[in-house]
């Protein structure tokens, strides 16, 4: 055996090197879990507020139906040339372009007031809401809160999981921005 090697191993050994020893096993609870298994209607409008907060597109994705369709508010589908062809991808490339877009330090937050589930069966959910959602970003040509109703359809697949399949905005009496005017904000 090469002298050499035979010194470094040894001196390897005196420190009391740990390299084989099996390390502390992290604390689960300390990372956030952003997305769960969709088994229920609750879990999908879970996983969107926790993909919002995390801003994590791809947790957002995992939301959506294949067959994911979005309808605007009346006054952004006159105001905005984007939404014809919206679909799933589309709506992935404008999160995907707000959640980068973030002030440093941002958080993200997404609140649901006064919920009500309306045709509910064992394979369709909707579910409608009022919004705010608070998104710093650092484009200076998108509101930076949107608040409005939203009317999410979400459904059960063949594999027995949920997901967000129909999303339509509607304007609140407030007149403030939708979040119809971020997605189109951030599409084009």
């Amino acid at each position: 055996m090469n002298r050499a090697l035979f010194v470094g191993l040894a001196l390897v050994g005196a420190t009391g090197c740990d390299v084989l020893r099996p390390r502390t096993p992290e604390d689960p609870s300390s990372d956030p879990v952003v997305f769960v298994q969709p088994d229920t209607p609750e879990t999908v409008v879970e996983n969107l507020e926790r993909a919002v907060a995390a801003r994590d597109a791809g947790a957002y994705r995992r939301s959506l139906a294949d067959a994911f369709a979005f309808t605007p508010t009346p006054d952004a589908a006159t105001r905005y040339p984007v939404w014809n062809g919206w679909d799933r991808a589309t709506e992935e490339t404008a999160t995907r372009a707000l959640f980068v877009a973030a002030q440093s330090g941002a958080v993200y937050t997404l609140r649901l007031d006064g919920q009500t589930a309306e045709d509910v069966s064992d394979s369709r959910y909707v579910l409608a809401a009022r919004y705010t959602l608070s998104v710093p970003h650092v484009r200076p040509d998108a509101p930076t809160i949107v608040q409005g109703r939203l009317r999410w359809t979400l459904v059960r697949g063949s594999d027995g999981l949920w997901a967000l399949a129909a999303w339509t905005d509607e304007p609140d009496a407030s007149g403030a921005a939708s979040w119809s005017d971020l997605k189109a904000a951030f599409a084009r």
